[in-house]
């Protein structure tokens, strides 16, 4: 008899999942499911904030709340919304980063 063991990615950072619009919820929780499940490595997320100010991805701090989505800055082609998500390692360091699209669709980079 074989046991199933759920592992659970947990978030890291200032963002989290209930902080997402709720159509934007299951779109996240499945990539990083299919994520988690695809690489064992991947124990974390971080969840990025899009900063129009500086039309870059920073890391939420100083208390904001939330994600929005954006345009991808690395995939100019794209013409869709992405919410941006770092997976991580155990130790905090960067395994890859994702794009998720609205569709549940979701791009490694």
């Amino acid at each position: 008899m074989s046991k199933v063991f759920k592992r659970l990615l947990s978030c890291v950072g200032k963002v989290k999942i209930s902080d997402l619009s709720e159509e934007w919820r299951g779109p996240v929780v499945n990539a990083l499911d299919a994520n988690e499940k695809a690489n064992p490595l991947i124990t974390k997320a971080e969840i990025m904030y899009y900063s129009p100010r500086k039309s870059s991805l920073i890391v939420l701090t100083f208390g904001r709340r939330g994600s929005k989505p954006h345009q991808s800055s690395t995939d100019p082609d794209d013409p869709e919304h992405v919410i941006s998500i770092k997976l991580l390692k155990e130790s905090g360091s960067r395994v890859c980063s994702i794009h998720v699209h609205q569709d549940g669709t979701f791009k490694q980079k």
